[in-house]
């Protein structure tokens, strides 16, 4: 909304000290201003329903920066989903003049489709190549897209064998990416030994290799 605000320095509040001083903010909201109006541009093949509605939900409502941020990542996650890592989504807010209220346009470009050129494997030193590259979802030639990333990550720390596994793509547009798939392994063995006494004076023991 559109308001007012002051400051006002504040004397002998709390314990400041006389080199000390206490500011009060007053904070006078105004009416809301309004989005009135919304339109997504883009091609169509690329806006499922869903992700279209998450943006027209604003219509109507109050001009919500973090709404409207949440809209947009939204979109651009669709597109990435699609093969369509590079997608640019822009909006363009104009204020009606005179009014609280505000036109929202969202464009959407998709940019190329995206594949996986070749994926970078480092910092393996006793685990192959190969049994790194049978847990990731990502293959040379598919579409990069965002499931397969996330899939790929997940496979990697759930097999225990990496402390940390990296994966990403240097910036910049470009139809052929490189993935890089950084690793840091974790020790290959481990062992475990754990012991108690129940309440029935028994004693546990519990071993592992």
């Amino acid at each position: 909304g559109l308001g007012t605000s002051r400051t006002k320095p504040t004397e002998n509040v709390g314990d400041g000290g006389e080199d000390k001083a206490a500011v009060k903010f007053t904070i006078t909201e105004g009416e809301p201003t309004l989005v009135t109006f919304v339109d997504v541009v883009g091609p169509d093949s690329l806006l499922p329903r869903g992700a279209v509605q998450g943006v027209e939900r604003l219509e109507g409502g109050p001009f919500d920066l973090l709404r409207l941020d949440s809209a947009l990542v939204g979109l651009r996650e669709v597109a990435w989903e699609r093969g369509y890592a590079d997608a640019v989504v822009s909006d363009t807010v104009g204020l009606v003049v005179g009014r609280r209220e505000v036109d929202l346009i969202v464009a959407v470009d998709p940019g190329p489709l995206t594949r996986v050129d070749t994926i970078v494997i480092t910092g393996n030193e006793q685990i192959s190549e190969r049994t790194i590259r049978n847990s990731l979802a990502l293959r040379e030639g598919d579409l990069y897209r965002r499931s397969a990333v996330q899939t790929s990550q997940r496979n990697l720390y759930q097999s225990q064998l990496f402390q940390t596994a990296l994966i990403d793509v240097p910036a910049g547009q470009d139809s052929n990416k490189v993935v890089n798939v950084t690793v840091a392994e974790s020790p290959l063995h481990a062992a475990r030994i754990a012991g108690g006494v129940s309440t029935l004076d028994f004693a546990q023991v519990e071993a592992s290799w």
